[in-house]
């Protein structure tokens, strides 16, 4: 499983397109650079759309627990699979925030 830091921040590729249908229960994520693309169910859509407007991973593990009615360990458990696979498949990255320190 994924070992996520809780401070961690995470954004859609940026060849990445979200599409949704929910009238008929259709959720994609579209790689424009190289054509694939990803059947999603309502909660992985969910997550990567928040993702692509800029929530934390706290904010989104919170919100993400309450959306879905979960136990904070099964929602952890459940993001973190989701990120994870998401990861893999290069529809999310990492972003890494580092703060550049003066030199002496």
């Amino acid at each position: 499983m994924l070992e996520v830091d809780q401070s961690a921040q995470f954004a859609l590729s940026e060849d990445i397109l979200l599409k949704a249908f929910p009238e008929i229960s259709q959720y994609y994520a579209f790689d424009t650079r190289n054509g694939d693309h990803f059947n999603l169910n309502v909660t992985a859509h969910w997550v990567l759309d928040r993702i692509a407007n800029g929530d934390s991973f706290r904010l989104l593990m919170e919100s993400f627990a309450t959306e879905f009615d979960l136990k904070k360990e099964d929602a952890f458990k459940d993001l973190a699979e989701l990120l994870e696979f998401a990861l893999e498949n290069k529809i999310i990255t990492k972003r890494f925030n580092y703060e550049e320190k003066e030199s002496v």
